[in-house]
C-alpha cells in the first residue's frame, strides 16, 4: 500500500569532517515500513498436491467449496471441501471449466472505489467481499517485499481503506503466487484460498531438499480460516495437520497463524556494497557504524552527527580492521572505542581518537565467540567474555569459557577467571549478547544447536539444515558472569538467531533477532516486561524484510527523543547492503491493549 510517510530519495552530499572523506548515503524513497504485528491463530490447510496454482474458488448450492487449480502443464483439477475448508478431496470429473467469480449484488449499492485506486503497482489479484455488517474486505497478492497475501478493510463503503493496518495472511517467495478468494462463514470467520511459492532460484539451496524433483517455482495452494481484526469471537482452532513438510517448518512456521500489522513511522538509510557491522554512540551523540566492505574484506568506519540521517566515511589510520560479526563499545571519555571482529577467531581493536586511528590489542588466549557485547562496569572495568569449542554437532570435548578484564580502557587485559560452561561443544559465548542490569546481574543470549534445544524443550529438530536447527539460549548470572542459570530458556523459534538485548527508557527490554522461522525473512524484535523472564512473542516488530535467509547481525540504539535506530545487513537480494532504520516504538499502552 502507498505509504503515508513523506520519505523521499536523496543522494545526500556529506560534509567533510576531520579525518572523514566526502561520501554519500542513500535515504530510501517510500521505504518498506516497520510493522507492529499481532499474531492470531488460524487454520491453514493444503488444497491438492504441490505444484498447483489456484485459478478460482466457488461455493456450491449445497454449501460446499470447490477450488479449481492448474498444474504447471496446464492441467485443471477440482478440489472439494464439505467442512468449510478444513479438508479437501479431488473431484473426479470428465471435464471442467474455471467458473467466473461471483460479484455480489450488494456491490451495486455501494460506492466502492476500485482496488486499482489504492493498490500499488506490485499488488494485484484483488478480490472484494461484502461482509455481513456492510464493511468491505479486499484480499490481494503483493509481489514485492514483504511478499505475500494480504487483506484490508473499508468501513465506509470503499471510500477509504485501512491500508495502514493490513492483515498478513500468508508469506511467499516471488513469482507464482496470488489469486486470493475470500468468503465469510456462518460463524463470522473468513476463509481465504490462495497460492504461494515456496522456492525460487535465489533460494535454491534452502528448498531443494524439500522438493528435489521440482526445485524451481514449487507453488502450493492453501486455504486459511481466520478472524477479522477486532472480532472477539471464539479463537480459530488450528488445523490438525501441518501444511509444510518438516524440512520447511523452520523457514515458514507451521502456518497455523496470521498476523495483524500496523505501520510505524520509518526512515531507511543505506550504504551499498557493505555487509554486517556494529553500531555505537559516543557520549556527545556521535554515532559510529562498522560495516564490512565486501570489496576489501575489512570494516569501514562511518560517522553520523545527525542521529543517523546521513553518514560520512572516516579515513582511518593504523591497522586494517579485518573480519565481520563485530561488537563495539564507546567509552565515556568520548574518544576511546573498542571493536571486536571475527575472522579465524576474535580480534580486538582499540581507537583512542573516536574511531580514526586503530591498533590491535592482545587480550590473551584466542576466543571463538563471535561477540555481540563488551561489558563496562560502574567503576570503569571492562569485561570480555570468551569461549572455545566447535560449532557443529558431533562428539568431542565440551566448550571452555573464561572472562578477562581491563582497568585501563581496554589497553591491557588480565585477571582471567574461568566461567562455568555447558556440556556441549558449541562455544558457551557463541554470538553472545550480554546485557548488564547491574555490576553483578547479567542476561546473556547465546546461539545453540538443535540437539541442545531439543534436549531442553522436547521440540524435535525440523530437519538437518545447519541454519534451520539453531536458536538462542537465554541465561542469567548474578556473580558478574562466572556462573549462569541452567537449563537455559528458549523463547525464540528454531532458526531465529543473533538475538541482542537492550533496555528501553520505559523499562521494557527489547530483543531483536535475525528472523528465519517465518516469512518474510529479515529482522524482528520482541518485548519483555519482566527483565527477560518471559518474552511476548505474540507481538513482534518486523524491522527489516528480505528474500534470503542470509543477513542480520543487527544492533539497536534508543535515541534521547525515544525513537529507535536499528542497523542490519543482507546479501544475495540485489547488492550487499548495510542499512540503518530510524523507527518509532509502539506505545507500552498499545502493546498491552492489543493482547
Amino acid at each position: 500500500m502507498r505509504s503515508l510517510l513523506t520519505c523521499f530519495l536523496l543522494l545526500l552530499p556529506c560534509h567533510t569532517l576531520a579525518a572523514a572523506s566526502e561520501n554519500t548515503s542513500i535515504t530510501v524513497e517510500n521505504p518498506i515500513p516497520v510493522y507492529y504485528e499481532t499474531v492470531s491463530p488460524a487454520a491453514r490447510t493444503k488444497i491438492g498436491h504441490r505444484g498447483l496454482r489456484l485459478a478460482s474458488v466457488v461455493k456450491t448450492k449445497d454449501q460446499r467449496f470447490e477450488a479449481y487449480c492448474y498444474d504447471k502443464g496446464g492441467q485443471l483439477s477440482v478440489w472439494s471441501s464439505a467442512d468449510n475448508g478444513l479438508s479437501w478431496n479431488q473431484v473426479h470429473t470428465e471435464s471442467a471449466a474455471v467458473p467466473e467469480l461471483d460479484r455480489p449484488a450488494e456491490f451495486n449499492n455501494v460506492s466502492a472505489s476500485q482496488p486499482v485506486d489504492f493498490l500499488e503497482a506490485d499488488e494485484k489479484d484483488a478480490h472484494l467481499l461484502v461482509l455481513k455488517d456492510g464493511r468491505l474486505l479486499c484480499t490481494y497478492a503483493r509481489q514485492s517485499l514483504p511478499n505475500g497475501t494480504f487483506a484490508v478493510i473499508s468501513n465506509d463503503q470503499g471510500k477509504t481503506w485501512g491500508t495502514e493496518k493490513p492483515v498478513y495472511l500468508a508469506g511467499s517467495l516471488p513469482d507464482s503466487f496470488g489469486k486470493p478468494v475470500s468468503f465469510e462463514l456462518p460463524d463470522g470467520t473468513i476463509l481465504t484460498a490462495h497460492s504461494i511459492n515456496l522456492t525460487s532460484e535465489a533460494n535454491l539451496t534452502t528448498y531443494t531438499k524439500a522438493s528435489p524433483d521440482d526445485p524451481y517455482n514449487d507453488s502450493v495452494v492453501h486455504a486459511v480460516r481466520w478472524r477479522l481484526p477486532g472480532d472477539d469471537g471464539e479463537a480459530v482452532e488450528p488445523a490438525p495437520n501441518p501444511v509444510y513438510p518438516p524440512a520447511l517448518w523452520a523457514f515458514t512456521g507451521s502456518g497455523q497463524q496470521i498476523a495483524y500489522w500496523e505501520k510505524l513511522p520509518t526512515r531507511r538509510v543505506r550504504i551499498l556494497d557493505h555487509y554486517k557491522g556494529a553500531m555505537g554512540r559516543l557520549p556527545d551523540g556521535t554515532l559510529l557504524i562498522t560495516p564490512l566492505n565486501r570489496g576489501t574484506g575489512t570494516c569501514d568506519i562511518y560517522r553520523s552527527e545527525d542521529n543517523g540521517l546521513t553518514w560520512n566515511q572516516v579515513e582511518t589510520q593504523g591497522v586494517p580492521l579485518a573480519g565481520k560479526e563485530q561488537s563495539i563499545l564507546c567509552l565515556p571519555d568520548n574518544q576511546t572505542v573498542l571493536l571486536t571482529t571475527q575472522k579465524n577467531g576474535t580480534t580486538l581493536y582499540r581507537s583512542p581518537d573516536g574511531g580514526v586511528t586503530w591498533d590491535t590489542i592482545d587480550y590473551g588466549d584466542k576466543s571463538l565467540s563471535y561477540k555481540r557485547d563488551l561489558i563496562r562496569q560502574s567503576d570503569g572495568t571492562i569485561y570480555m567474555f570468551n569461549s572455545v569449542g566447535h560449532r557443529q554437532e558431533h562428539s568431542g570435548p565440551n566448550s571452555v569459557a573464561w572472562r578477562v578484564r581491563s582497568t585501563d580502557g581496554g589497553l591491557t587485559w588480565g585477571d582471567r577467571r574461568e566461567v562455568e560452561s555447558w556440556s556441549h561443544r558449541r562455544p558457551f559465548f557463541s554470538e553472545a549478547s550480554v546485557f548488564a542490569f547491574s555490576d553483578t546481574h547479567f542476561l546473556k543470549s547465546s546461539r545453540i544447536n538443535g540437539a541442545h534445544i531439543e534436549g531442553i524443550t522436547g521440540v524435535p529438530k525440523p530437519g538437518t539444515n545447519y541454519e534451520m536447527i539453531q536458536s538462542n539460549a537465554f541465561m542469567e548470572s548474578f556473580d558478574e558472569g562466572l556462573t549462569w542459570s541452567s537449563p537455559p530458556k528458549i523463547p525464540l523459534d528454531y532458526s531465529d538467531v543473533h538475538a541482542k538485548v537492550i533496555k528501553l527508557t520505559d523499562g521494557r527490554l527489547l530483543c531483536s533477532y535475525r528472523n528465519r522461522s517465518r516469512l518474510p525473512f529479515g529482522v524482528r524484535a520482541v518485548f519483555s516486561e519482566d527483565n527477560g523472564q518471559t518474552w511476548d512473542t505474540n507481538h513482534r516488530i518486523l524491522l527489516g524484510a528480505h528474500l534470503n535467509y542470509y543477513g542480520g547481525w543487527q544492533t539497536d540504539l534508543q535515541l534521547p527523543d525515544g525513537s529507535m535506530l536499528t542497523s542490519w545487513a543482507w546479501h544475495f537480494d540485489g547488492p550487499t547492503t548495510f542499512e540503518v532504520i530510524h523507527w518509532e516504538l509502539p506505545s507500552k499502552v498499545k502493546s498491552q491493549r492489543r493482547r
